[in-house]
């Protein structure tokens, strides 16, 4: 039988479905969800209180040939944590760092982008970023909300280094956060979450390019 999962803070749609044995894209596209897929568009983006329907699992067979070696690879198994770092408006380039997420420890250089990009357990909820000179830096994965929601836009905010407090409320701290990213981004300074800044807060912050996992 489906069952119906309420989502609390922290979740995403790939760890809920790493715990049912399925795939993210199953779920997601289960007539049930049609309606939530419509309203979210991103399954990595929750929010607290949204109704995901999990479908029953399905048997699933293959033909293959006999005495070789075959690999098959899990949907959404492992997920992506990707990072972008930057210095005011430079992305910190060629920057040592140690990244600890549970029982793994990656070391690397961020690449010309800032960017550092690693497959880790699709169940993560906490990751350590440690870098030269600098406080650790605790990571707390899938609680970002809906760029739609107020909550959403703060966090994005502050993310990006426009120092926004995550009150839930339209408040004045949010507004100059706001006034600020829009004076940098050439947007109308209207302090307002209008479609024009949504949309920069959401290409800025959450557009993401998706290499494929590695095979294991």
């Amino acid at each position: 039988m489906p069952v119906r999962r309420t989502v609390v803070q922290g979740e995403s749609l790939p760890q809920i479905a790493a715990e049912h044995g399925l795939s993210p894209d199953t779920i997601w596209s289960a007539p049930e969800n049609r309606e939530l897929a419509a309203l979210r568009r991103n399954y990595n983006i929750l929010a607290p209180g949204d109704v995901v329907v999990i479908p029953d699992k399905r048997v699933k067979s293959m033909h293959v040939a006999v005495d070789q070696r075959h690999v098959f690879r899990r949907n959404g198994v492992p997920a992506q944590l990707r990072l972008q770092l930057y210095d005011g408006d430079l992305p910190r380039a060629g920057l040592a760092y140690e990244l600890v997420c549970g029982d793994q420890t990656f070391h690397g250089t961020t690449d010309g982008d800032g960017v550092l990009t690693h497959w880790v357990a699709t169940g993560l909820r906490r990751a350590l970023l440690r870098l030269p000179g600098s406080p650790e830096i605790v990571i707390q994965i899938g609680h970002l909300d809906p760029l739609a929601t107020i909550t959403g836009a703060q966090k994005r905010l502050a993310n990006l280094g426009y120092g926004c407090p995550i009150s839930g409320r339209f408040d004045e701290a949010t507004a100059a956060a706001l006034r600020r990213f829009q004076s940098r981004h050439g947007l109308a300074e209207s302090g307002a979450l209008d479609p024009a800044t949504l949309a920069e807060l959401e290409r800025l912050h959450d557009t993401t390019a998706h290499p494929e996992p590695p095979c294991t």
